[in-house]
């Protein structure tokens, strides 16, 4: 039975928006799978084989661009997954509150012998089942739910579940989309600061090089490089170079700090007048490219000029978050969780129901309340191990000329808060493009970054690499 308000898949025109789409990680990365999916998808040649033949299928349908598995799913017969998880639930509370967004649509497209459920939750950690499709057919069958957002008052999560039959379901496609009424699609420029990692920096711009879909919307990417080990010296960076094209613009200048470094690409972004929005960079990141598409979604539909921002993951522990949200302790002047939130809280551990009456769905850090997070002054933001920022220019052009406030790395990482009175501020889960470790420091005699103890993490989205291997 549906929700009032809530329709079973149904047959609806196209011209919707996707707001975010299902996808895996890159490469299936067993680190992190638990991010994405729960339950037991298919790993062996014949699922292989199918998730390649789904990709060509949306290649020739004119959607290329995808690795071939980051957007399908072979569930093995008499299985079940969920995508109850981190980057794969809809935060249809957050949708409500800061956006013009009152419906949502998810679309998918299966074949096989495949049944797909969907859920949702509130703030509580109570959940309810929504609506369900079942279908059997070789051929791709697509499929709409029709979902309202009108019970998210104070937290919940939409997400989905695909049960296989006596046959392999294979989940091709599944999108989170909206009518898109007046809104159209924003554009983006990239801001990345670097000194003296080359080597990090070139890693972040292959990344990008290879996603096309997301370059769709990227105006310009500018690396402000403030360091003696010039990026153009790194035996890759002609090949990422190439692959970026016209938009990649490399800017030499001396070393004025991160301040200096970010404040120089918003400045270039407002100088170049194209871009709607600004993403800021730290250089030893890794982009999970889908988060630039979400930001970029989540800044068209606000309802008022918006900075959001996203998380940080474990450098060791890679499903584990550092914080959900942050808000400063106003007589000690340091970060700390935001209420009914906690920290540390590890996505792949399973919820121990028996032990905790109080454990919540693998949704949330501790609660599926959506809360915001601390807005400080014209401009608030850190530098130290990387992490990234969307700001609208309109919000960026006061601050552009002042330096992002920071303590010489002892205080946590935050996203930059709006400039203008009246913008506002939201860290907005699923949509982070990676992690980032917390602080850093470099080992002398090895040259190599490393984790430091103590308070230094804090919601960030990117990942870094060490010795040339990816981490977090």
């Amino acid at each position: 039975m549906s929700d009032p308000g809530t329709t079973g898949a149904t047959e609806i025109d196209g011209g919707l928006r996707v707001l975010q789409r299902v996808v895996l990680p890159v490469d299936r990365d067993l680190d992190v799978l638990k991010l994405y999916v729960e339950g037991e998808i298919g790993r062996g040649a014949e699922a292989f084989a199918a998730e390649a033949a789904a990709e060509s299928a949306a290649e020739s349908g004119g959607e290329g661009g995808d690795i071939v598995g980051r957007r399908s799913v072979v569930v093995p017969v008499g299985r079940r997954v969920s995508f109850a998880t981190y980057f794969n639930a809809f935060p249809a509370s957050y949708w409500r509150r800061w956006t013009s967004v009152d419906e949502v649509f998810l679309r998918v497209r299966v074949r096989g012998q495949a049944t797909v459920i969907v859920y949702r939750s509130s703030s509580k950690g109570h959940v309810s089942r929504v609506a369900s499709v079942r279908v059997d057919s070789d051929d791709a069958h697509e499929e709409t739910f029709r979902l309202t957002l009108s019970p998210f008052i104070d937290g919940g999560w939409y997400w989905m579940d695909v049960l296989a039959g006596e046959r392999d379901a294979v989940l091709e496609r599944a999108d989170w989309c909206a009518e898109p009424g007046h809104v159209r699609q924003g554009r983006v420029s990239l801001g990345i600061t670097t000194f003296n990692r080359p080597s990090f920096c070139v890693d972040q711009l292959v990344a990008l090089a290879a996603a096309p879909e997301a370059l769709d919307i990227v105006d310009e990417i500018f690396v402000v490089d403030q360091g003696n080990q010039k990026v153009r010296d790194d035996g890759r960076y002609a090949a990422a170079a190439e692959g970026l094209g016209h938009r990649l613009r490399l800017i030499e200048q001396p070393n004025l700090g991160g301040s200096g470094g970010f404040s120089r690409a918003m400045d270039e972004t407002l100088r170049s007048g194209t871009s709607d929005y600004v993403l800021l960079l730290d250089d030893d990141v890794v982009t999970e490219t889908e988060g630039i598409l979400r930001a970029v979604a989540f800044g068209d539909f606000a309802r008022t000029p918006t900075v959001v921002g996203g998380h940080m993951f474990n450098l060791f522990v890679r499903s584990q978050l550092h914080a959900y949200g942050e808000v400063i302790a106003k007589y000690r002047w340091w970060w700390e969780e935001a209420e009914h939130t906690r920290r540390e809280h590890d996505f792949a551990l399973p919820p121990a129901q028996t032990l905790d009456p109080d454990a919540k769905p693998k949704t949330s850090s501790g609660g599926l309340r959506q809360d915001a997070v601390a807005c400080t002054a014209a401009s608030t933001s850190t530098t130290t191990a990387g992490g990234c920022a969307s700001s609208p220019p309109t919000s960026s052009a006061r601050s552009a000329c002042r330096c992002r406030c920071s303590s010489s790395g002892t205080t946590p990482s935050t996203a930059s808060a709006p400039a203008r009175p009246g913008s506002r501020r939201c860290r907005c889960p699923a949509w982070p493009p990676g992690t980032s470790p917390g602080r850093t420091r470099t080992t002398p005699s090895t040259g190599r970054r490393t984790s430091t103890s103590g308070t230094g993490s804090s919601p960030r989205c990117c990942t870094r690499r060490t010795s040339g291997a990816a981490t977090w």
